[in-house]
């Protein structure tokens, strides 16, 4: 007893697996299915395929396409047809005909049938294929390659030996976390969609651009085409349609740049342009970084940083020192900075080493809560020794302000400890006022009202800076040591126009944060010319080298004592 025809079993095994191309598969049928038609009296046969527009699809299909056709004509008065639901929610519809001289009845129509069914079950099939393999390389949000579709690119032009003709850029979309909060992660998904299509469309056949992930994008371009290609980075204009309105946005990115060896490996591009990106990242003025071979060393150095970080952790390795705060009015202890410090093989690391790495990880949250600790630790202990303290501030990232609950978790920190909420203070700094406002805005009226004091360090150094007066009621303003730092400051005269100007500035601010209810420190403190005239000025306290530098916990206990 036979499940099929010869003639059926001899069309399926002619088509062979693994086939995800429409032409190629529709060649093979073409040849394979003779016997089939002349067994059923088949003169066309052919499909009509639409393909709704998708991530995998950029483009809409709608297309017959021809399957096979008898030499001597078929009745085009009489088909039958099969509709077919694709996976993607298009459709697949299959059109028999049979040859002039064959008539099909109803004992042929399941044959038939059987045949459009057979006919959708290989093209879906070839189309599922088609989309695992694409889907590998592709980004599903975008449309663009994804990082294995890159380094198949980067390993063909490697194996090509054409590395060398290319310059690799890496790079993420400045502040993008800015627009997922003001337009909802769906629409960033629309953002980061049209971002990707225009930068796309600028790209060469020959060239590459692909999202990693995040905001994170590589370029492979041309190198001659570099110069250009970082001229249209520069500022890149979208119109989105966002629900009823569109919406224009100008978005910049920061980039690592690399020009390609002859003799780098996919790898080697690939790690080169992001070592200049984490650089452009950290760096203050420069948004795009070229490649040097000295960066490798510095990376290897943060790296190290890294890796070493959780058991230096657990080891109490990082030990706290303290600043002292002044009061300008009669020179008291009023009170104290905590600052981290790395005792490593017998060395102090110094904070500049190691914070801007953890603060690109993410992992300075960590640290912070790990200081936060020690200090609460020891203001207990002074005061089960006897020994008022005064109040202490500690550092916070503005990446916590992505924790919801760091008011909680402070407050947790201080429960464990048995510490009043008066002996601390959270400084943070001012870039983080205009980059998430509304968080930074809730953190400080939680803090207000557990009790703690909330300063906003680096004041001046933002572009929000008076605004940030206004709208944040915060305790204490820290002024950024730049203000009394520059480098004709203090040997000029009171009569220097730079002077006057500063002071104004500074005068300016104190007023303001006075008639606010704020206080104001200066920090970086290191003349008594600079004390002087800040003290003229009305500003409340001070800290810097002209009183103390960071002191381990001995010698600033010392402080706390003579200050009974």
């Amino acid at each position: 007893m036979k499940l099929c025809s010869n003639e059926f079993l001899q069309f399926f095994d002619s088509v062979p697996d693994g086939i995800s191309s429409t032409e190629e598969l529709t060649g093979y049928i073409a040849k394979a299915i003779t016997p089939v038609a002349d067994k059923i009296g088949l003169g066309k046969l052919e499909i009509k395929l639409n393909v709704p527009a998708s991530a995998y699809e950029p483009q809409i299909k709608n297309s017959f396409i021809l399957l096979y056709y008898y030499k001597d004509g078929y009745d085009n008065q009489t088909s039958i047809s099969q509709n077919f639901e694709t996976h993607s929610g298009g459709s697949l519809v299959v059109y028999a005909y049979p040859r002039k001289d064959v008539s099909w009845d109803l004992d042929d129509k399941p044959q038939i049938n059987f045949l459009c069914h057979a006919i959708n079950m290989i093209f879906s099939k070839a189309t599922l294929t088609r989309l695992i393999r694409y889907a590998t390389i592709t980004d599903s949000i975008t449309g663009i390659a994804n990082t294995a579709g890159l380094h198949i690119f980067l390993e063909i032009i490697c194996k090509q030996h054409t590395q060398a003709q290319y310059t690799a850029f890496f790079m993420n979309i400045k502040n993008f976390r800015y627009y997922n909060q003001r337009f909802g992660s769906r629409n960033g998904d629309a953002i980061l969609r049209r971002f990707s299509q225009r930068v796309n469309d600028y790209m060469l056949p020959d060239e590459k651009f692909a999202r990693l992930g995040g905001d994170n994008f590589v370029a492979i371009v041309k190198s001659e085409r570099r110069e250009s290609f970082q001229d249209f980075m520069t500022c890149v204009k979208l119109h989105i349609n966002l629900g009823e309105t569109i919406n224009t946005f100008y978005l910049s990115v920061r980039m690592g740049i690399y020009e390609v060896l002859s003799t780098d490996s996919s790898s080697e591009i690939m790690n080169n342009a992001s070592i200049a990106l984490c650089i452009a990242k950290s760096s203050p003025h420069h948004d795009y970084i070229w490649f040097r071979p000295d960066m490798i060393e510095r990376s290897l150095h943060d790296k190290e940083i890294s890796n070493k970080f959780s058991s230096a952790i657990d080891n109490n390795e990082f030990v706290v020192y303290y600043q002292p705060k002044i009061d300008l009015r009669d020179g008291s202890l009023c009170g104290s900075e905590a600052l981290v410090r790395w005792k490593k093989d017998n060395t102090i690391v110094p904070p500049t080493e190691f914070i801007p790495v953890l603060e690109r990880e993410g992992t300075i949250c960590v640290m912070d809560f790990y200081v936060l600790e020690c200090v609460c630790s020891q203001i207990r202990s002074w005061l089960q020794q006897g020994i008022e303290p005064v109040r202490v501030s500690a550092n916070f990232s503005k990446i916590h302000l992505h924790n919801k609950k760091l008011a909680e978790d402070i407050i947790a920190v201080l429960k464990k400890y048995d510490v009043d909420s008066k002996y601390i203070e959270v400084e943070i700094t001012e870039t983080c006022g205009y980059e998430d406002f509304d968080a930074l805005y809730d953190f400080v009226k939680s803090m207000k009202n557990y009790g703690i004091h909330t300063s906003i360090d680096d004041f001046g150094t933002g572009y929000s800076s008076l605004n940030l007066l206004s709208d944040l009621d915060v305790d204490i303003i820290k002024l950024d040591k730049s203000f009394i730092q520059t480098s004709d400051y203090p040997s000029v005269h009171k009569s220097d126009k730079k002077h006057k100007s500063t002071e104004i500035v500074i005068k300016t601010i104190i007023n303001m944060a006075h008639e606010l209810g704020m206080q104001i420190i200066c920090e970086g403190v290191e003349t008594d010319e600079q004390a002087r005239f800040l003290k003229e000025l009305n500003c409340d306290m001070v800290q810097g080298y002209l009183y103390a530098r960071p002191l381990p916990v001995e010698e600033y206990e010392n402080i706390l004592l003579k200050n009974k």
